[in-house]
């Protein structure tokens, strides 16, 4: 079954519940060697089981994940993956091009939808083979002081109701129900594979037939406590799990050959004048077809909940079925039982819009005392769930991790629905009337795409999830990471549920936005309350950038940070400009990786750095590639500083021999081609005026803001000491 997770999947499931590392003693991959820029050297190999850290730097690998993912779903794809980012970081790493210093944390990021390919879903055992994988990559030493934030892997699961029925049980349910053989087994099949719902079949009798029975299955497991167990471990409690499921669609057959009068009775739930000797008469008057009797005595069964003016709107064939209810119940207290059996485990869906609203109204007619009782939870179990999920966690050894699941639905999480729900285009372009929205079906809070803010704030206070539970709190750096995932981010969900509910004690040191479609622009801080700093990694946009947060008010500062692209020639650095911002790289397409690197910023209650803390290998990748840009701007400097001392001393000429002067500057060509179009000039002020013009032009042209910009990178990479050698 698609969405089947072994006994190593469900020990994995209950260890991340708990924060923990079930395979903390697995031996951890070795990093590869990557090639060393000119002038960098390796980097030492520091393991701190405990440390207090001052700093973090925030390092982000840039990828299209929307448009240009090229690797499939397959494990091997999925491994393939992790190899590139793991490696790319242990060069990272290794050849110091980020920050090594013992007390500077490194948090590296993925964007939103890295791991599943984009429009396509994972299951729950390839999800569990995946974060084995990444926790044997994470475990490797070199990582120790280090936090991934792993972007986000969407993953599919079969309907809740159908959570525990396999293909092995779909003849038995189809005996039970009086079903010819193979009725249910081609939407079963459907409704555990790896593919959205069928937008154009909302209200799938086949589907519904299942997801009754398979409520009811999943309700005498729980009641046996058997709703987890394994097979063997249900033989070895003596649990007859056959039986079990059975006996549940023989109820569920039973509530639908009863179903027209089921779906009225609910009042009787909600009556104490309707007695036992009331429902023996009532039997008794439909068999003497004394119809008169039959819908008074209905009629005190069902007020207030159906009013009395419709109950005597009955018909003789609705008499009759309730006399069938009555009599296949076999006694009043069985017939009670059924009604809330119908009630929790067959209406949610079986009901017609219309029998829900009647219900609705019925509901409101009864005294307060009695409304529970009959309430109708109209859940969409039968329908698939989407996890969008993050994955946070701790480099090195014994590193705890942790899934984050996105609660604000985005249209792009499902692009079939994205396109099967909107109909018109640009301006014009809005929701269908009548789709069945429910269909796309948030795993986590059941929500779907287009509900607004005030609905989704609803349902999560609802549901059990808190704020703490989108925030890491690495246990080995102590760093805390609020994740906010694309839309949780840009509806100011995160801010109103997350940043609401947390102290400022417990604010995070980093506000960490993993998504498909936000924009650096859109980036507020008043979105997403941190301590030190804001940083976004897109893998729609391009963007990838961290912001210090400075000042009383937590302002975001500009970002100072650069691209660093790795290809088979070695590294390449660009100062991170719209002008020099190149395009992502496609995972799978091209070899090679790009990463934004931010500066290291310390953290808010950090201790202050030392200078001691800088060694020679301190940055020194980084710094070497910097001084590769940073030559050619001096000798530029430096070239037309000597130009311009040239151009002064032909005017000092002019100015003292005047005429001579102005003869030989005439004759150089090259210089008129410079100074004047190649064209010679009529007299020694046309001369000193062209002259001191190409100087002042010389001057503007000099990169001098590039080169200070860079010098400033650079010093910030430096031990104090060491900032004024560099450009000896």
């Amino acid at each position: 079954m698609a969405n089947a997770v072994p006994k190593r999947g469900a020990k994995l499931a209950k260890a991340r519940k708990k924060g923990v590392d079930p395979k903390a003693s697995a031996k951890g991959a070795k990093a590869p060697k990557g090639k060393r820029a000119k002038g960098a050297k390796k980097a030492p190999i520091q393991v701190h089981k405990e440390r207090i850290n001052k700093r973090m730097q925030v390092v982000q690998f840039r990828v299209d994940t929307v448009s240009e993912q090229v690797l499939d779903n397959s494990i091997d794809s999925l491994r393939k993956k992790a190899d590139i980012v793991f490696d790319a970081f242990a060069d990272l790493v290794q050849d110091n091009m980020v920050d090594n210093r013992p007390h500077t944390v490194k948090v590296f990021t993925l964007p939103e939808f890295f791991w599943s390919k984009f429009g396509d879903f994972l299951d729950e055992d390839t999800q569990t083979q995946l974060l084995d994988y990444i926790q044997d990559k994470a475990q490797n030493e070199i990582f120790e002081n280090s936090v991934f934030v792993l972007g986000t892997m969407v993953v599919q699961t079969a309907p809740n109701a159908l959570s525990k029925l396999e293909r092995a049980d779909i003849r038995e349910i189809e005996r039970e129900l009086g079903l010819e053989d193979d009725a249910l087994i081609e939407e079963f099949e459907s409704a555990t594979t790896l593919s959205e719902e069928d937008y154009a079949r909302p209200d799938n009798p086949q589907r519904k037939q299942l997801a009754m029975v398979g409520h009811v299955f999943n309700a005498k497991l729980k009641n046996r406590d058997a709703f987890d167990m394994t097979a063997d471990e249900m033989k070895d409690a003596e649990i007859d799990r056959g039986a079990l499921l059975q006996d549940s669609a023989k109820m569920v057959k039973f509530s639908l050959e009863n179903q027209v009068a089921l779906t009225k009775s609910f009042g009787i739930l909600a009556n104490d004048q309707f007695t036992r000797a009331d429902y023996q008469a009532f039997i008794t008057a439909v068999t003497d077809e004394n119809d008169a009797e039959a819908i008074q005595l209905l009629t005190k069964a069902l007020s207030p909940f159906v009013e009395a003016g419709d109950v005597a709107k009955f018909q003789r064939q609705d008499l009759m079925a309730f006399k069938k209810l009555f009599q296949d119940a076999g006694t009043f207290a069985k017939l009670k039982s059924k009604i809330k059996f119908f009630g929790k485990h067959v209406a949610p869906f079986t009901m017609s819009a219309r029998e829900k609203s009647d219900h609705a109204l019925g509901v409101k007619r009864v005294d307060q005392d009695h409304r529970d009782a009959l309430s109708v939870d109209y859940d969409n179990t039968d329908v698939k769930n989407v996890h969008n999920r993050a994955l946070v966690i701790d480099g090195g050894k014994e590193g705890k991790f942790k899934l984050m699941e996105k609660a604000t639905m985005s249209d792009i999480d499902m692009p079939h629905y994205n396109e099967d729900a909107h109909e018109g285009s640009g301006f014009d372009r809005h929701l269908k009337k009548g789709f069945p929205h429910h269909m796309a079906k948030s795993g986590l809070l059941g929500s779907h795409p287009n509900e607004d803010l005030p609905q989704t704030l609803q349902r999560s206070k609802s549901a059990n999830i808190t704020p703490q539970d989108y925030q890491f709190d690495s246990e080995k750096t102590g760093v805390s990471i609020g994740v906010a995932i694309c839309k949780d981010y840009s509806s100011e969900w995160y801010s109103q549920f997350v940043d609401s509910g947390l102290k400022a004690s417990q604010k995070p040191d980093l506000g960490a936005i993993i998504s498909g479609g936000v924009k650096e622009s859109d980036v507020r801080s008043k979105f997403i309350r941190s301590r030190s700093a804001v940083s976004i990694n897109d893998g729609h946009s391009g963007d990838a950038a961290v912001r210090e947060l400075s000042g009383n008010k937590k302002s975001l500062k500009p970002k100072d940070d650069f691209i660093l692209n790795r290809s088979e020639t070695g590294y390449e650095i660009l100062i991170n400009t719209e002008a020099q911002r190149p395009e992502k790289l496609p995972i799978g397409k091209v070899q090679g990786y790009s990463v934004e690197v931010g500066f290291t910023m310390h953290l808010e209650d950090g201790a202050a750095s030392d200078d001691e803390s800088y060694t020679e290998e301190t940055n020194s990748g980084t710094v070497s590639l910097l001084m590769e840009q940073i030559k050619p701007l001096q000798a530029q400097i430096a070239a037309i500083d000597e130009k311009q001392k040239a151009i002064g001393d032909l005017v000092h000429d002019l100015n003292t021999r005047r005429e001579p002067a102005l003869a030989e500057i005439n004759q150089n060509q090259g210089l008129l081609l410079d100074v004047n179009g190649g064209q010679p000039f009529e007299s020694v002020e046309k001369a000193r005026k062209g002259l001191n013009a190409f100087r002042d032009k010389l001057e503007s042209s000099k990169p001098e803001v590039q080169l200070q910009d860079l010098i400033g990178k650079v010093n910030h990479l430096l031990k104090p000491e060491r900032q004024f050698q560099a450009f000896v």
